[in-house]
């Protein structure tokens, strides 16, 4: 299914949807998801996002541990809902909440964060555009603007992140009953690692919305400035951004080290080719919660270079100290100096990683341990 047509689903169904006790079951305690409802409108082998995935795996947690659920989409302002919840699962607390009159004195509220404390990241991806506009002189748009946290997010009964201890930490302000982490999720791709495809100065970068926040500015100023034998393949929804491509044009289109891609499925034979050639991923983002796009390329065996606000521990990737455009450059080049043999172990590591850390099993053990804290 196209992104295209995928849109205009979404558009005819509405968001203000509730979808009544998804799994037809009979128990006698009800829950209530607020996140994404489109995982259960379509075919579950239908997935644009990891969250797709994740979101159908927290409802069939609660399932597992004897509640009905009910799903509703976290931007819904006019449904109405006829149960007596005994917990509310929510991505976005609110002062007043749609479901404020279908709560109890005794229902458990859980709070799912999946990227950094909204005012850190704003702030970070701020100072990222001061430092485009120090740099070349251009203002670019903001893309990545989040509202604050509400500090009713202190009265949920459990706090949940999708990260590492890093990264939860630009929390520190908020002060939780309780809290819990859960891992990110990869694919189950096949991997072969071929030698003579395989090329140490080749890289791949892979973002969504927010080019300046992700980086994507400064690795095409790197990539610039270094020339052939690196490469960079830009992959992502930057194209959406037409100030910041007025920008970068020349680098993105014009540059004989950088190839511009664009959108690329992940499970396409045109992402199997740059994960065969690619050696290393990379995302200097400013922040995150647990990155995404890094799992995916782990699934692949590309060796990640990122961040460490991306949350990944160092013994999982390569950790830039910082985001500097020397940094970054040294960064690339000490990996591309690396012997194909340390690449290829590296390589498998990543995988075996993902496979063991970053998988659905997995990520269905943690999160079923963080609601049973509340249970």
């Amino acid at each position: 299914m196209s992104r295209f047509l995928l849109k205009r689903i979404q558009v005819a169904i509405g968001i203000d949807v509730v979808l009544n006790n998804i799994f037809k079951t009979n128990f006698d305690k009800n829950v209530l998801l607020v996140y994404i409802i489109d995982p259960f409108i379509y075919s579950a082998n239908f997935s644009v996002h990891q969250a797709f995935d994740q979101v159908r795996i927290i409802a069939k947690t609660f399932s597992d541990l004897g509640f009905n659920v009910d799903v509703i989409d976290y931007r819904s302002n006019k449904i109405k809902l006829k149960k007596q919840y005994n917990i509310v699962f929510d991505i976005c607390i609110k002062n007043n909440p749609i479901y404020a009159k279908n709560i109890k004195s005794d229902t458990k509220r859980i709070v799912y964060f999946t990227g950094s404390e909204s005012d850190f990241a704003n702030s970070a991806e701020l100072e990222r555009i001061k430092d485009v506009k120090s740099r070349r002189g251009v203002e670019l748009l903001p893309r990545r603007q989040a509202p604050l946290i509400n500090s009713e997010v202190e009265n949920c009964d459990l706090a949940i992140m999708i990260g590492n201890e890093y990264t939860f930490a630009t929390y520190k302000d908020f002060h939780f009953k309780r809290t819990a982490l859960v891992p990110n999720t990869g694919y189950d791709f096949s991997f072969v690692f071929d030698k003579d495809i395989k090329k140490a100065t080749s890289f791949i970068y892979m973002g969504s919305v927010g080019s300046v926040h992700k980086g994507l500015d400064l690795l095409l100023e790197v990539f610039c400035e270094l020339g052939a034998p690196y490469k960079l393949y830009v992959c992502g929804c930057y194209e959406r951004e037409e100030d910041f491509v007025k920008e970068y044009y020349s680098e993105l289109y014009n540059t004989d080290n950088i190839v511009s891609v664009g959108f690329v499925d992940i499970k396409s034979d045109k992402f199997k080719k740059l994960s065969e050639e690619c050696a290393f991923t990379i995302l200097p983002s400013c922040s995150e919660g647990c990155a995404g796009t890094i799992t995916t390329c782990m699934s692949a065996g590309i060796i990640p270079i990122c961040s460490r606000i991306c949350g990944y521990d160092e013994d999982e990737v390569i950790i830039l100290d910082d985001c500097q455009k020397q940094t970054i450059k040294q960064a690339v080049i000490d990996a591309s100096d690396m012997s194909m043999a340390d690449i290829e172990k590296k390589s498998r590591e990543v995988v075996e990683l993902t496979r063991k850390k970053y998988n659905i099993e997995n990520y269905y053990i943690q999160m079923r341990k963080a609601i049973e804290k509340v249970l």
